[in-house]
């Protein structure tokens, strides 16, 4: 069985994990308490990022402007700006929202900390890691949630539509900057033909 890519922080960031924990616990019965662990594990994981490139004096700053000199800097990816940009956006949209809103918010904030985590992992921890794809986490029988378990399907149905949707929009841009790219070559070896 593959090891949780949150399992890789146990040894020197055991207390990122604590809030995984806390996160995994009220996921479904208290988002808004999802929301804040999330946020807080968000926010501590940017300062480590930051400790790790040797911008230590960011951990004074706000995570907006942290997040922005990391990506100044190319320290994070597209992809995982992106990451974290959603995190925060989801963050503002669940103060305004119902409980299901919130629900779908901290499950949204969920998927975006596995892809950051994911990268965290392989970029400074274990570099053979292989990354594996986000699982929605499990209904637990008998125990009672802020909505009723066909809400919180309906939700993770949605969200895994969502991701599918947008795995097929990246995959037609790589295509597509693929095609733009050989066009490019072509376009090169052309004018090195003509004038060499």
């Amino acid at each position: 069985m593959d090891k949780s890519v949150f399992s890789y922080l146990d040894k020197k960031y055991r207390y990122l994990n604590n809030y995984i924990r806390t996160i995994n616990k009220y996921l479904f019965t208290d988002p808004k308490r999802a929301i804040e662990q999330e946020r807080n594990y968000v926010e501590n994981l940017t300062q480590e990022i930051a400790k790790l490139e040797g911008y230590g004096l960011l951990n004074s700053m706000t995570q907006f402007e942290r997040l922005r000199k990391l990506e100044c800097e190319g320290v994070l990816n597209h992809n995982i700006q992106k990451s974290f940009h959603m995190v925060r956006v989801l963050e503002t949209k669940a103060a305004f929202s119902d409980i299901r809103g919130q629900i779908e918010a901290a499950l949204s904030i969920n998927r975006n900390i596995h892809a950051i985590t994911s990268w965290f992992v392989k970029s400074y921890i274990y570099p053979k890691y292989v990354i594996v794809s986000y699982n929605n986490p499990i209904l637990q029988q008998g125990k009672v949630y802020a909505i009723d378990n066909d809400g919180i399907i309906d939700i993770m149905k949605k969200q895994h539509n969502d991701s599918l949707t947008e795995k097929n929009k990246l995959k037609d841009e790589v295509i597509m900057q693929n095609k733009n790219d050989k066009e490019i070559d072509s376009t090169e070896f052309f004018l090195d033909s003509i004038f060499n």
